[in-house]
């Protein structure tokens, strides 16, 4: 092996120097007995862009046999030493052998380009004049004529004189003048099973009825490819960006290497809802085949909500869900506390919803007064006017002052019967806090106050298996951009908020 690398230094293929890439040293021997280095490059090739370009297919080089009357093999030596590398690129073909590190000057065998490069090349050189009797198969040349011995002859001097244009560089394997060219004619035992296999080979003439039939049966027959090429369709390249066409919208196909991350910000970033919303709000920005199961498995691996979550399962038995037809039909509300005292002395959480859009408001209070309460009722009429308004039979919902109040806001009060406050939907929106809560406050409890306002804007730019809608986008017509929808430029998507409406009323009967 020393000598063979010696001989490949002296003759200019490799050339000792310093690389930060080695890769290991392999050989095959020749029929001649002689050592063919090859670089054992799987290492290098995962990180190196595929060569489009490929060999022919056998049974193409087969079927160009057919009917032929002489046939001449050229084995052209070395030939991938005749190709240069790029300077820059020699690094990358580093390897070393007892302790010396070298680099190849010229395109080694091993590297997953090698082989496209060279196929590249050899087409360039023989162009489609001589490619008409001349079929390039790795580094074999196959001259082949149909016709006389005459033309035969003329076309091996045809490729000769193609090939002669393309000396050898003076860097690299320089010809041997002590020998001249000598070309034989021996009816070899190899060439004559040769010919003897090729006279089986069965290959269709174009002029053959039959086989055009069944050429053009099966045109009709590519269903198949035809779907497969329906599938590119789906995708394009824009700005160094791949996209995928969905029913509905364009979305980025995002790589594997990213999945993960993506999924994990969308999930903290929501306040570790669970999977239907994060799929719901993944799949409006990104596609990947397999995105459903990948966030399943990764948000159900969750440390923090398997400590913060509990089981939805319930034991008793369903409730029918009130059906409204407009924002302000009916709101719900309720009071949630007493809880830790907070930032500002506040001990309790006044919620609102309106039962049409989901919309809430959260308002944190120092004391459960019908006084205090009735302040946070007019607040909220700024932003939806309610016809009527639900909550459980607390005494500050009971009180005089309450049903004042809300007769001058014409506003009718409504009630849940006693002890069965599951039809005031706001007791759902409690469950979620204290969900929130014990999933966000769970190093620092007093800390609630403060993250109010964002619990409040992750609830209501959430999707929602009733409405299929965020409450932003049934009461604005958009919902807020999550922190990475700048970054993948995604534009706030205004809706025709009517339209949503509509959509809404349709999907609320079909929940109920």
């Amino acid at each position: 092996m020393e000598e063979k690398l010696n001989e490949m230094e002296q003759a200019g293929i490799i050339t000792r120097t310093s690389t930060p890439y080695s890769s290991p040293l392999t050989f095959t021997l020749k029929k001649d007995g002689s050592i063919r280095v090859l670089l054992d490059a799987r290492s290098i090739n995962k990180k190196m862009v595929a060569e489009t370009e490929k060999p022919p297919i056998q049974l193409d080089v087969l079927n160009s046999f057919h009917g032929a009357n002489y046939i001449t093999t050229i084995d052209l030596n070395n030939a991938y030493f005749q190709i240069p590398i790029n300077k820059d690129g020699r690094k990358y073909t580093g390897f070393t052998f007892n302790g010396k590190s070298y680099v190849y000057n010229v395109l080694p065998q091993g590297l997953k380009t090698s082989v496209g490069s060279f196929s590249r090349a050899m087409n360039l050189i023989l162009g489609p004049e001589v490619q008409e009797f001349c079929v390039n198969y790795l580094d074999d040349l196959a001259i082949i004529t149909t016709g006389t011995l005459d033309k035969h002859l003329e076309h091996i001097d045809i490729v000769l004189n193609v090939l002669s244009r393309y000396p050898p560089d003076g860097d690299l394997i320089q010809e041997d003048k002590n020998n001249s060219l000598e070309i034989a004619y021996t009816e070899s035992e190899a060439n004559i099973e040769l010919i003897e296999k090729l006279k089986s080979l069965t290959v269709y003439q174009l002029q053959d009825s039959e086989s055009l039939a069944i050429i053009e049966k099966l045109k009709t027959l590519n269903t198949s490819i035809i779907k497969q090429n329906n599938k590119f369709k789906r995708y394009s390249l824009k700005n160094d960006v791949l996209y995928y066409k969905t029913n509905l919208q364009e979305v980025i196909y995002l790589p594997k290497a990213l999945r993960q991350d993506i999924i994990n910000q969308v999930h903290v970033e929501m306040g570790h809802q669970g999977p239907y919303k994060v799929i719901k709000y993944v799949r409006d920005r990104f596609f990947w085949k397999g995105l459903t199961k990948d966030i399943k498995n990764q948000l159900r691996a969750c440390h923090l909500c398997q400590l913060s979550k509990k089981s939805n399962i319930t034991y008793v038995s369903p409730c029918k869900s009130i059906i409204t037809e407009n924002i302000g039909d009916i709101v719900m509300a309720d009071l949630y506390g007493p809880l830790v005292s907070g930032t500002f002395g506040y001990t309790f959480i006044f919620v609102i919803q309106d039962s049409f859009s989901k919309f809430i408001k959260l308002y944190p209070l120092k004391q459960s007064t019908a006084k205090s309460v009735v302040t946070k009722v007019k607040h909220f009429v700024e932003i939806i006017k309610p016809k009527a308004i639900m909550t459980d039979n607390g005494k500050q919902f009971v009180s005089n002052h309450w049903k004042q109040s809300m007769s001058e806001l014409n506003i009718k009060p409504i009630y849940t019967t006693v002890r069965n406050p599951r039809p005031n939907t706001t007791e759902r929106v409690n469950k979620e806090l204290s969900r929130l809560f014990r999933t966000l406050c769970h190093t620092n409890h007093k800390d609630w106050a403060l993250i109010l306002p964002k619990l409040e804007e992750l609830y209501n730019n959430s999707y929602h298996n009733s409405t299929g809608f965020t409450p932003c986008e049934i009461l604005y017509g958009e919902s807020n951009e999550m922190s990475f929808d700048k970054v993948i430029s995604k534009s706030k998507d205004k809706h025709n908020v009517e339209q949503i409406r509509r959509q809404v009323r349709k999907n609320l009967k079909e929940a109920s």
